[in-house]
């Protein structure tokens, strides 16, 4: 069963979970308003609802748009406050009640976030980048947020306290209050390496991690913390080999915490002991995977320059989660006859429980597309 929107209609329902398939097409969003909203821009997805950021809607301040998951349904769209809203593949978090965008360009750069309720999209509460902030240190680039944790997480990989891009993270409660930050913890192993600490980051019920791409001469390490950022509970080394980038994405399913490589790799290891479970070559080795996203049944990642269907026009791969074995390739899908050159399809993905959405924020001449599949 195909169902998507050549004129904007929703479907009106899902088809059954037992007539579905792994990759199965279920939803096309196409962009709601007029112009080159870059629609698709960041995605993400709750128990219940979607949401898709048009970063460049609402003149330039930023729009968001929440959909029910049981019916395609829109719920709301709410403008947003500029300052980077909405324009970064990981700079939403999202559960059924709240709803955190990232303001990377807040304060010359210096970044923030913005809480809203997710069903409502009624203001919550605001931060700005914590003390000391500096220009460029874009804070908000990267988030995450669990609702069992109780807890979100951002990642500054571009802060400088303890030297030129080595990074921090900070932890906050679900009332938008500080409660831990964490610079670099390996910072002054070697301060030119510009380790990139918090270019990743996830939250779990039981675990958060972050990601430092370039340390090791940027062979990459993946940090285990609790959920309030307290405790270091151990460091991930990386098995992916020299120059890999392991921290690119990294993402939390069950027992494992999942690393992405920057294009070339990915990597489990339990939560528990910290043991690998598997280090498996990508099917791509060329693409960026910074909108790369982990969910129970699917490893997505990011190729978002991909050209099989055009040049730039992306595609993603998803791996198993629990295996790394690979599962499908999905090109741009291109369903109502636009120009895909530069769509980015895969700039922004999402998964959670059966399904996954993907940002294709270049289609149709930048108006943007979301595309909701199947991942069983």
């Amino acid at each position: 069963m195909h169902l998507n929107t050549i004129s904007g209609v929703i479907p009106s329902s899902l088809p059954a979970a037992s007539s579905s398939t792994v990759g199965e097409l279920l939803y096309t969003f196409n962009a709601p308003d007029s112009g080159s909203i870059a629609y698709g821009s960041a995605v993400a997805m709750s128990d219940s609802y979607f949401a898709v950021a048009a970063y460049n809607a609402n003149s330039g301040n930023g729009k968001y748009y929440v959909y029910n998951k049981s019916d395609g349904s829109l719920v709301h769209a709410t403008n947003g406050n500029g300052q980077g809203f909405g324009d970064f593949p990981n700079s939403i978090g999202m559960t059924d009640t709240r709803i955190i965008f990232g303001r990377p360009h807040l304060s010359s750069n210096r970044g923030g976030f913005l809480m809203h309720e997710t069903q409502t999209g009624s203001y919550v509460v605001a931060g700005a980048m914590p003390s000391p902030a500096s220009i460029s240190d874009m804070f908000g680039m990267q988030i995450d947020v669990n609702d069992t944790a109780g807890a979100f997480i951002v990642g500054v990989n571009a802060e400088d306290t303890n030297g030129t891009n080595q990074g921090s993270a900070y932890w906050y409660n679900m009332s938008g209050v500080l409660q831990t930050t964490v610079r670099n913890p390996n910072a002054g192993g070697n301060a030119s390496e510009q380790d990139n600490f918090g270019y990743g980051v996830a939250m779990g019920p039981t675990a958060s991690a972050v990601g430092a791409p370039r340390e090791a001469s940027s062979t990459g390490i993946t940090y285990h913390y609790n959920t309030t950022g307290s405790s270091l509970v151990r460091n991930l080394s990386s098995s992916m080999g020299s120059g890999q980038k392991m921290g690119n994405q990294v993402g939390i399913t069950g027992n494992l915490i999942v690393s992405f490589g920057e294009g070339a790799r990915l990597q489990a290891n339990r939560i528990d002991t910290g043991a690998e479970v598997y280090s498996v070559s990508l099917n791509s080795v060329s693409n960026d995977s910074t909108g790369s996203s982990v969910g129970a049944n699917a490893a997505i990642q990011s190729r978002h320059v991909d050209d099989e269907a055009g040049t730039n026009a992306g595609a993603v791969d998803w791996y198993n989660p629990n295996t790394g074995d690979h599962i499908i390739k999905i090109v741009n899908p291109n369903v109502v006859s636009m120009a895909i050159n530069g769509g980015n399809f895969g700039k922004s993905t999402a998964t959670n429980g059966t399904m996954a959405i993907i940002g294709a924020p270049g289609n149709s001449s930048s108006a943007g597309q979301a595309f909701v599949y199947s991942t069983v």
